[in-house]
């Protein structure tokens, strides 16, 4: 409710007070995840985003979702589990990496495409990687 006065009393158009609080609540709830994906575009009243983001990448029925589900997990296991299976550390191939990378960018690009209005119009860079041995590390 602070936040709101503050706009009142600090904007004579407010939108531009409330973008930075909308792109702040987006960026909390960003995620590979596709319930979470599909939760911040029903937002904008996009619906179906998943068989339309299918049929843009070639990609079979349910792909999308299956793919940045997998995606996720791994990436949760990495960051909260410490990407173990059982008693060892998991490997992460090049070729696994390169895949998660290359179903990322699929998709971003299909989204980009099919909801131009609801994409950002910056980019978003990534930290760069590199793979070595078998593993990803980051720089």
């Amino acid at each position: 409710i602070a936040d709101v006065l503050a706009i009142e009393e600090a904007y004579t158009r407010r939108m531009w007070g409330i973008r930075g609080h909308i792109e702040a609540a987006v960026a909390r709830e960003a995620s590979a995840d596709p319930t979470k994906i599909g939760r911040l575009l029903s937002l904008v009243d996009v619906r179906d985003w998943a068989k339309r983001v299918d049929t843009a990448r070639g990609a079979s029925a349910g792909a999308t979702v299956s793919d940045l589900k997998e995606l996720a997990d791994r990436r949760n296991s990495i960051a909260h589990a410490l990407d173990r299976d059982g008693r060892r550390q998991r490997s992460l191939s090049v070729e696994e990496a390169d895949r998660f990378v290359r179903i990322a960018r699929e998709v971003v690009e299909a989204l980009e495409t099919l909801f131009p209005a609801v994409t950002m119009s910056r980019p978003v860079s990534a930290p760069h990687t590199t793979a070595t041995a078998g593993h990803v590390h980051s720089r």
